[in-house]
């Protein structure tokens, strides 16, 4: 039923009569171009927050501004680069912020509670602060100023 319609569908769209065969085959095609070069499913990226953590006393207590600057701190993590969190206003401000002093009350807040940890201190003219988020491992880098956290869950947000 499926291979009819779409072989309907491919018909109907390019105007050309192909016979059931060639329709199989550009099936397999468009199938094929949804994976990548290890046979893998291509999926969007997604933030992943655990349920315990959402349902925490000190998450639910969290303003919206900083739930708002959590998800988009956990937004740049790729599975290997926990510690490695930006948070610079220059980087927000394209994401929605508007108020550099907004944005630092939240990251107070989040630092306050535990739900991220400042893995570097920035410095100027031109080094930011990393961070780190408190449910997932820290991962290796050489950017850190204290490397104590490396390959440990801080997890500050539980106490």
């Amino acid at each position: 039923m499926l291979l009819t319609y779409i072989s309907t569908k491919i018909q109907w769209m390019s105007g050309i009569k192909f016979c059931w065969l060639s329709s199989l085959i550009t099936l397999e095609m468009i199938m094929a171009s949804n994976t990548n070069a290890k046979g893998r499913k291509k999926t969007a990226s997604f933030v992943a927050l655990p349920k315990h953590l959402i349902n925490s006393p000190k998450f639910r207590g969290l303003h919206g501004s900083s739930i708002k600057l959590l998800t988009q701190i956990a937004e740049q993590y790729n599975g290997s680069n926990n510690g490695d969190l930006q948070a610079a206003f220059s980087i927000f401000k394209d994401r929605g912020w508007r108020s550099s002093g907004t944005l630092d009350r939240a990251l107070k807040e989040l630092l306050t509670i535990g739900l991220i940890v400042k893995t570097r201190q920035g410095y100027f003219p031109n080094t930011c602060s990393l961070f780190g988020l408190t449910w997932h491992l820290i991962d290796k880098s050489d950017k850190y100023d204290d490397r104590s956290l490396i390959g440990k869950i801080p997890g500050g947000w539980r106490n």
